[in-house]
C-alpha cells in the first residue's frame, strides 16, 4: 500500500511541476489530468469522483468564461466514455486525452446535424 501512496506523490508533484512549466492550454492535457487524480486521491481515494472531477477541472479550469453548451456537452460525453479509463494501477492519462477529444468531435457532429 505504501509503494502506491508513493507512487501517487511521485505523480502528483510531477505533474505538478509540469504543469507549471507548460503553462495554459486550452485542451485536455493529459498532465493536468494525471497530476489533478494524483492529489484527489491522495485526499479523497474515490477513484470515479476523482476522474470526473478532473475531467472537469482539466477541461475548464483555464477559462475565464463559463463553458458553453458544445463544452458541456463534452464534458458529459468525457464522464460517461472515459472516466473509467483511469483504474487504480492505471492513470491512463493518454488514452482519457484521446477519449476526451474524441467527445469534442461527436459534440460537433451532433450540433452540425441539428
Amino acid at each position: 500500500m505504501e509503494g502506491g501512496r508513493v507512487r501517487v506523490r511521485t505523480v502528483l508533484v510531477v505533474g505538478l511541476v509540469l504543469g507549471l512549466l507548460l503553462g495554459q492550454s486550452d485542451a485536455f492535457s493529459p498532465i493536468c489530468y494525471a497530476g489533478c487524480v494524483g492529489e484527489c486521491l491522495v485526499f479523497h481515494g474515490s477513484l470515479m469522483t476523482c476522474a470526473i472531477k478532473c475531467i472537469w477541472k482539466c477541461l475548464f479550469a483555464l477559462s475565464d468564461t463559463p463553458p458553453d453548451s458544445h463544452s458541456l456537452c463534452k464534458f458529459n460525453c468525457a464522464a460517461k466514455l472515459c472516466a473509467n479509463i483511469t483504474t487504480a494501477d492505471h492513470l491512463g492519462a493518454e488514452e482519457v486525452e484521446s477519449c476526451v477529444n474524441s467527445c469534442g468531435g461527436n459534440c460537433t457532429q451532433n450540433y452540425l446535424s441539428s
